[in-house]
């Protein structure tokens, strides 16, 4: 145990006995409403230990790599890349235009910090240490699934794909690797795909800034890592499970949903649907998970029987599959389907249409009048207030603010 705090402190770039204090901080309690009208308990970490939990997000956390289907909490993800994994695209009059899915399906997990607990991440690490040499081959194809992700990110977030600025070279790029990534790190040979993997080769070499998460040289030594990973357990948790306040817990949230094999079992749902559908394919159907809301879309009604062999409807299958392990519980009562020739969907606060995710009018409203009042206020608190929804709505918008607002912005 000394071995690891020293470890773990030199990592943090803390001295041993600050660890030693930070383990013994406690939590504060508080409690906001929620929208129907209960009371959500909020766990406050410790002014001391909130640091180093932020250094363990920073240092540790941070440089391990999340699934594409998870859209939230780490590096790069925000809920702009949760919607826009949902557009798609289809071929009219000889020309790939994008396209919002036809039905949409959104599942809220039931106190998924909570159902998070202690024991799940010690039989993780057991796990883990005692299968060092797959562990080492698993790392090094996530490596190159991630610097291949940041290639499809650039072009996400690049200005190529705001509403106006859409062409089809880049936009069927980007739909080939999100939807065909399998196929494309098997397409060496393939003439169609080949172009598009010498791209990804030259990519492939370590990124600048890349970090590992505590070298190579601690997999020689599995009971020392897992007494570090002990510790980390030990910073992050509180009363056996993950408390609502911690910066940690929505990353560690990220990693249980990953190895609990919910997302497995969620993409083999994917896989049986449409085994291979290529991007100019109206059909179409695939998930993202941000924190505890899932996202389904699909061109498929949710009321339908997918496969012959089973009689239960599509909406009913996922469900009974994300509780089918028993930690993840649905709350049957945020469930909620959208179909777009009705009602555009809302996916984590934004619209979904053809030309990309937008503010919810009511919303815009709010800012406008939010702006207006507060234009010639100087308190600091309400100009930090204001810069904070300067940046929500560049992060949607970039420089094309809406009209709605004008020159109050």
């Amino acid at each position: 145990m000394p071995e690891a705090k020293k470890f773990l402190a030199d990592l943090l770039h803390l001295l041993p006995e600050d660890l030693d204090q930070t383990l013994k901080a406690d939590y504060t309690y508080t409690s906001v409403r929620k929208r129907n009208g209960d009371r959500r308990k909020i766990s406050i970490p410790a002014p001391v230990l909130k640091k180093v939990q932020r250094r363990i997000l920073r240092r540790i956390f941070y440089r391990l790599f999340a699934p594409l289907q998870i859209t939230g909490f780490h590096l790069g993800a925000s809920i702009v890349n949760n919607a826009r994994q949902h557009l798609t695209t289809t071929l009219s009059r000889g020309h790939l235009k994008p396209f919002v899915p036809q039905y949409v399906m959104k599942i809220d997990l039931k106190d998924a910090f909570g159902a998070v607990s202690e024991t799940f991440f010690h039989t993780l690490a057991d796990t883990l240490c005692k299968k060092i040499p797959e562990i080492k081959e698993l790392r090094k194809l996530k490596m190159r699934l991630a610097v291949h992700r940041r290639y499809v990110d650039h072009f996400w977030s690049a200005d190529c794909l705001r509403c106006n600025e859409i062409n089809n070279e880049n936009w069927s790029l980007v739909e080939t690797i999100h939807r065909n990534l399998d196929r494309i790190l098997r397409s060496k040979k393939n003439p169609e795909f080949r172009g598009l993997y010498q791209t990804w080769l030259k990519l492939q070499s370590t990124p600048k800034g890349q970090l590992k998460l505590f070298g190579e040289e601690m997999f020689d030594f599995p009971d020392l890592m897992r007494e570090i990973i002990y510790l980390l357990i030990k910073l992050c948790f509180h009363e056996g499970s993950l408390p609502q306040g911690a910066p940690t817990s929505p990353y560690l949230l990220n990693l249980a949903l990953e190895y609990s094999g919910l997302i497995d079992r969620l993409q083999k749902i994917t896989n049986q649907i449409e085994p291979f559908i290529s991007f100019n394919s109206s059909n179409y159907f695939q998930f993202t998970i941000y924190a505890d809301d899932i996202t389904f879309s699909s061109s498929m009604s949710f009321r339908n029987q997918p496969f012959k062999n089973d009689k239960r409807i599509l909406k009913d299958i996922l469900i009974d599959e994300i509780e089918r392990d028993g930690i993840w519980k649905v709350n049957q009562t945020k469930t909620r389907e959208y179909n777009f020739k009705r009602e555009m969907p809302l996916i984590t606060g934004l619209r979904l249409t053809p030309k990309g995710p937008i503010i919810p009018k009511k919303k815009i409203r709010y800012l406008r009048s939010l702006f207006y009042k507060n234009r010639t206020n100087t308190d600091p608190k309400m100009i930090a207030v204001l810069n904070g929804w300067r940046g929500y709505l560049y992060m949607i918008y970039g420089d094309d603010i809406p009209n709605q607002l004008g020159n109050i912005y």
